[in-house]
Protein backbone atom coordinates (compact mmCIF):
# COMPACT_ATOMS: atom_id res chain seq x y z
CA UNK A 1 0.00 0.00 0.00
CA UNK A 2 2.80 2.43 0.88
CA UNK A 3 4.61 1.73 -2.37
CA UNK A 4 1.39 2.13 -4.36
CA UNK A 5 0.71 5.54 -2.83
CA UNK A 6 4.32 6.55 -3.43
CA UNK A 7 4.03 5.53 -7.06
CA UNK A 8 0.76 7.43 -7.50
CA UNK A 9 2.22 10.58 -6.01
CA UNK A 10 5.28 10.22 -8.21
CA UNK A 11 3.07 10.02 -11.30
CA UNK A 12 1.19 13.13 -10.19
CA UNK A 13 4.45 15.01 -9.76
CA UNK A 14 5.65 13.97 -13.20
CA UNK A 15 2.33 14.92 -14.81
CA UNK A 16 2.35 18.38 -13.24
CA UNK A 17 5.87 19.04 -14.50
CA UNK A 18 5.18 17.76 -18.03
CA UNK A 19 1.90 19.60 -18.50
CA UNK A 20 2.63 22.81 -16.58
CA UNK A 21 2.64 24.86 -19.80
CA UNK A 22 -0.98 23.97 -20.42
CA UNK A 23 -2.02 25.11 -16.96
CA UNK A 24 -2.50 28.71 -15.95
CA UNK A 25 -0.78 28.68 -12.53
CA UNK A 26 2.78 27.69 -13.38
CA UNK A 27 4.27 28.46 -9.96
CA UNK A 28 1.47 26.59 -8.24
CA UNK A 29 2.07 23.59 -10.50
CA UNK A 30 5.75 23.48 -9.62
CA UNK A 31 4.96 23.73 -5.91
CA UNK A 32 2.39 20.95 -6.19
CA UNK A 33 4.84 18.81 -8.14
CA UNK A 34 7.51 19.29 -5.52
CA UNK A 35 5.08 18.42 -2.73
CA UNK A 36 3.97 15.26 -4.54
CA UNK A 37 7.56 14.22 -5.17
CA UNK A 38 8.51 14.84 -1.55
CA UNK A 39 5.54 12.81 -0.34
CA UNK A 40 6.42 9.99 -2.73
CA UNK A 41 10.02 9.84 -1.46
CA UNK A 42 8.81 9.91 2.15
CA UNK A 43 6.36 7.06 1.62
CA UNK A 44 8.93 5.01 -0.27
CA UNK A 45 11.45 5.50 2.52
CA UNK A 46 8.91 4.51 5.14
CA UNK A 47 8.02 1.42 3.16
CA UNK A 48 11.67 0.41 2.80
CA UNK A 49 12.22 0.91 6.51
CA UNK A 50 9.22 -1.12 7.58
CA UNK A 51 9.53 -3.67 4.77
CA UNK A 52 7.18 -6.58 4.84
CA UNK A 53 6.85 -6.40 8.61
CA UNK A 54 3.79 -4.21 8.16
CA UNK A 55 2.18 -6.91 6.04
CA UNK A 56 2.93 -9.66 8.57
CA UNK A 57 2.41 -7.70 11.79
CA UNK A 58 0.34 -10.55 13.24
CA UNK A 59 3.17 -13.09 12.95
CA UNK A 60 6.35 -13.37 15.01
CA UNK A 61 9.61 -15.35 15.00
CA UNK A 62 8.48 -17.19 18.13
CA UNK A 63 5.28 -18.34 16.44
CA UNK A 64 7.25 -19.58 13.44
CA UNK A 65 9.69 -21.58 15.56
CA UNK A 66 6.90 -23.03 17.67
CA UNK A 67 4.91 -24.01 14.57
CA UNK A 68 8.00 -25.57 12.96
CA UNK A 69 8.82 -27.76 15.95
CA UNK A 70 5.15 -28.62 16.52
CA UNK A 71 4.94 -29.96 12.95
CA UNK A 72 8.29 -31.72 13.39
CA UNK A 73 7.20 -33.41 16.63
CA UNK A 74 3.94 -34.68 15.16
CA UNK A 75 5.80 -36.14 12.19
CA UNK A 76 4.48 -33.75 9.55
CA UNK A 77 7.64 -33.14 7.54
CA UNK A 78 5.86 -31.32 4.74
CA UNK A 79 4.31 -28.80 7.12
CA UNK A 80 7.60 -28.33 8.96
CA UNK A 81 9.44 -27.69 5.69
CA UNK A 82 7.07 -24.81 4.93
CA UNK A 83 8.64 -22.85 7.81
CA UNK A 84 12.17 -23.20 6.39
CA UNK A 85 13.70 -20.51 4.21
CA UNK A 86 13.91 -21.40 0.53
CA UNK A 87 11.65 -24.43 0.85
CA UNK A 88 14.50 -26.72 2.00
CA UNK A 89 13.08 -29.90 3.53
CA UNK A 90 16.35 -31.08 5.19
CA UNK A 91 15.29 -34.69 4.50
CA UNK A 92 12.09 -34.13 6.48
CA UNK A 93 10.04 -36.09 3.96
CA UNK A 94 12.61 -38.70 2.86
CA UNK A 95 11.91 -42.31 3.81
CA UNK A 96 14.78 -44.86 3.81
CA UNK A 97 14.25 -48.21 2.18
CA UNK A 98 16.16 -50.57 4.48
CA UNK A 99 14.50 -51.70 7.69
CA UNK A 100 17.23 -50.78 10.16
CA UNK A 101 17.75 -47.22 8.90
CA UNK A 102 13.98 -46.70 8.80
CA UNK A 103 13.68 -47.88 12.42
CA UNK A 104 16.46 -45.55 13.56
CA UNK A 105 14.98 -42.60 11.68
CA UNK A 106 11.53 -43.29 13.10
CA UNK A 107 12.97 -43.46 16.63
CA UNK A 108 14.87 -40.20 16.16
CA UNK A 109 11.77 -38.39 14.91
CA UNK A 110 9.63 -39.83 17.70
CA UNK A 111 12.12 -38.51 20.28
CA UNK A 112 11.87 -34.85 19.20
CA UNK A 113 10.97 -32.33 21.88
CA UNK A 114 11.52 -28.58 21.98
CA UNK A 115 10.89 -25.51 24.06
CA UNK A 116 11.73 -21.89 23.38
CA UNK A 117 14.23 -20.09 25.58
CA UNK A 118 13.12 -16.51 26.09
CA UNK A 119 11.90 -14.17 23.37
CA UNK A 120 13.40 -13.59 19.97
CA UNK A 121 15.83 -10.78 19.24
CA UNK A 122 14.72 -8.89 16.15
CA UNK A 123 16.71 -6.53 13.99
CA UNK A 124 14.84 -5.34 10.93
CA UNK A 125 13.88 -8.30 8.79
CA UNK A 126 16.08 -10.76 10.69
CA UNK A 127 15.69 -12.39 14.08
CA UNK A 128 17.36 -14.89 16.40
CA UNK A 129 15.49 -17.33 18.63
CA UNK A 130 17.08 -19.68 21.17
CA UNK A 131 15.52 -23.08 21.72
CA UNK A 132 16.18 -26.24 23.71
CA UNK A 133 15.96 -29.29 21.45
CA UNK A 134 15.88 -32.96 22.49
CA UNK A 135 16.42 -35.94 20.20
CA UNK A 136 17.76 -39.48 20.24
CA UNK A 137 21.57 -39.44 20.13
CA UNK A 138 22.34 -42.23 17.66
CA UNK A 139 26.08 -41.86 18.23
CA UNK A 140 25.64 -42.63 21.92
CA UNK A 141 24.15 -46.00 20.98
CA UNK A 142 27.26 -47.21 19.18
CA UNK A 143 29.01 -48.66 22.24
CA UNK A 144 26.05 -50.85 23.12
CA UNK A 145 25.52 -51.85 19.49
CA UNK A 146 29.13 -52.97 19.16
CA UNK A 147 28.94 -55.09 22.32
CA UNK A 148 25.71 -56.76 21.23
CA UNK A 149 26.99 -57.50 17.73
CA UNK A 150 30.20 -59.08 19.02
CA UNK A 151 28.31 -61.09 21.62
CA UNK A 152 25.86 -62.43 19.03
CA UNK A 153 28.61 -63.35 16.58
CA UNK A 154 30.54 -65.17 19.28
CA UNK A 155 27.44 -67.09 20.31
CA UNK A 156 26.51 -67.98 16.74
CA UNK A 157 29.97 -69.39 16.10
CA UNK A 158 29.24 -71.91 18.85
CA UNK A 159 25.62 -72.57 17.90
CA UNK A 160 25.63 -72.60 14.08
CA UNK A 161 27.46 -74.52 11.40
CA UNK A 162 30.80 -73.09 10.30
CA UNK A 163 29.63 -72.49 6.72
CA UNK A 164 26.56 -70.66 8.02
CA UNK A 165 28.74 -68.11 9.79
CA UNK A 166 31.93 -67.87 7.69
CA UNK A 167 32.48 -67.57 3.95
CA UNK A 168 35.17 -69.22 1.80
CA UNK A 169 37.71 -66.63 3.02
CA UNK A 170 37.01 -67.39 6.67
CA UNK A 171 35.29 -64.02 7.07
CA UNK A 172 31.88 -63.42 8.60
CA UNK A 173 29.18 -63.67 5.98
CA UNK A 174 27.59 -60.24 5.23
CA UNK A 175 24.13 -61.56 6.00
CA UNK A 176 25.37 -62.71 9.42
CA UNK A 177 26.82 -59.31 10.37
CA UNK A 178 23.69 -57.63 9.03
CA UNK A 179 21.53 -59.88 11.19
CA UNK A 180 23.63 -59.16 14.27
CA UNK A 181 23.49 -55.40 13.67
CA UNK A 182 19.74 -55.47 13.07
CA UNK A 183 19.11 -57.37 16.31
CA UNK A 184 21.38 -55.01 18.23
CA UNK A 185 19.60 -51.91 16.90
CA UNK A 186 16.12 -53.16 17.73
CA UNK A 187 17.25 -54.25 21.19
CA UNK A 188 18.77 -50.83 21.89
CA UNK A 189 15.67 -49.01 20.62
CA UNK A 190 13.61 -50.76 23.27
CA UNK A 191 15.18 -48.35 25.76
CA UNK A 192 15.92 -45.46 23.39
CA UNK A 193 15.05 -42.94 26.09
CA UNK A 194 18.39 -43.72 27.72
CA UNK A 195 20.12 -42.15 24.73
CA UNK A 196 18.16 -38.89 24.61
CA UNK A 197 20.24 -35.75 24.27
CA UNK A 198 19.30 -32.11 24.78
CA UNK A 199 21.16 -29.17 23.29
CA UNK A 200 20.54 -25.45 22.96
CA UNK A 201 20.08 -24.25 19.39
CA UNK A 202 20.30 -20.68 18.12
CA UNK A 203 17.91 -20.34 15.21
CA UNK A 204 18.21 -17.50 12.73
CA UNK A 205 15.09 -16.30 10.91
CA UNK A 206 14.37 -13.97 8.02
CA UNK A 207 11.13 -12.24 7.10
CA UNK A 208 9.90 -12.08 3.53
CA UNK A 209 6.55 -11.31 1.92
CA UNK A 210 5.18 -14.62 3.21
CA UNK A 211 6.29 -14.15 6.83
CA UNK A 212 9.13 -15.41 9.02
CA UNK A 213 11.18 -18.41 7.92
CA UNK A 214 13.95 -20.34 9.66
CA UNK A 215 17.38 -20.33 8.04
CA UNK A 216 18.47 -23.97 8.44
CA UNK A 217 22.07 -24.51 9.50
CA UNK A 218 24.42 -27.40 10.28
CA UNK A 219 23.58 -27.43 14.00
CA UNK A 220 19.85 -27.82 13.36
CA UNK A 221 20.43 -30.49 10.72
CA UNK A 222 22.77 -32.43 12.99
CA UNK A 223 20.29 -32.39 15.88
CA UNK A 224 17.44 -33.50 13.66
CA UNK A 225 19.58 -36.39 12.36
CA UNK A 226 20.15 -37.80 15.81
CA UNK A 227 23.24 -35.67 16.54
CA UNK A 228 25.20 -37.42 13.83
CA UNK A 229 27.80 -35.49 11.83
CA UNK A 230 26.88 -34.39 8.31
Amino acid sequence: MLYALAGLLGLCAAALIVFHKKLSLRVGCYVAALLCAAAAFALAGLGAQRGVLAVRAASSPEETVEAFFAALCRGDGEAAAAYLDGGADMNLTAEPEDEVTAALQSAVRASYACRLLGSSEQKGLEAVQRAEFTALDVGAMQGELRERVLADLERWVEERAYDAVYDENDQYRPEITDEAYRDAVFAALEHSGDFARTEELTLRLRCDDEGWHILPDAALLRAMNGYLAD
